[in-house]
């Protein structure tokens, strides 16, 4: 089908070898995702839930400067290792619902039981393929099971937060996608996370 679309890919891999490789169409993008769209399309602030639930100002979203300094929402503290921004991945299983504000539960970032290890986050450049008529971009992420213990993935969410802010309480979940068929990462083994945003003309 042409026109936009986003797919998370998700790979099970031990020493750069993929062992196992999941794709799901990405639908789960929440109303915090359309509330930041408005707010940078149209300059006007809407309170949009927190991950905690707490409605907060969208004024933070806009691409404007503000408060001496510049506005906007982005996924830029996913760049770090070990950040809860950007990808995320958790262990629930419940269906999504529009207006979800965070993971049912987030498998926390370390190398003890029940953690994966979160690298930094990568944001690809604008790619235009050669000899086609589609256009794409795509953030991932690597998740590393340093512990003794198997631990199962069932969802997949992206975070974003404040650029003024840059604090918790101004971070919002823009999707969350329930794994179609749920990622078991086994003890020294990495799970390798995609999403591809593309375009077919």
């Amino acid at each position: 089908m042409r026109g936009f679309c986003a797919t998370i890919v998700a790979r099970e891999t031990l020493d750069g070898d993929v062992l196992r490789e999941f794709a799901q169409p990405a639908r789960s993008f929440g109303r915090n995702f359309m509330t930041a769209m408005y707010a940078g399309f149209s300059g006007v602030a809407t309170n949009a839930a927190n991950l905690s639930g707490t409605s907060r100002p969208s004024i933070y979203m806009l691409t404007h400067e503000y408060g001496g300094s510049d506005g906007g929402f982005g996924l830029t503290a996913g760049l770090a290792a070990g950040s809860a921004y950007g990808i995320v991945l958790g262990s629930g299983d419940t269906a999504f619902a529009v207006a979800h504000n965070n993971l049912q539960a987030t498998i926390a970032h370390g190398s003890s039981a029940g953690q994966l290890y979160r690298s930094a986050m990568t944001i690809g450049g604008v790619v235009v393929p050669a000899g086609e008529q589609s256009v794409q971009m795509e953030i991932s992420r690597s998740f590393a099971n340093n512990s003794s213990a198997d631990i199962t993935v069932r969802e997949v969410g992206l975070i974003g937060y404040s650029l003024y802010r840059q604090n918790y309480s101004d971070a919002f979940l823009f999707s969350r996608d329930v794994l179609g068929s749920p990622m078991l990462v086994a003890p020294g083994r990495q799970l390798d996370v995609s999403i591809v945003f593309r375009t077919d003309l």
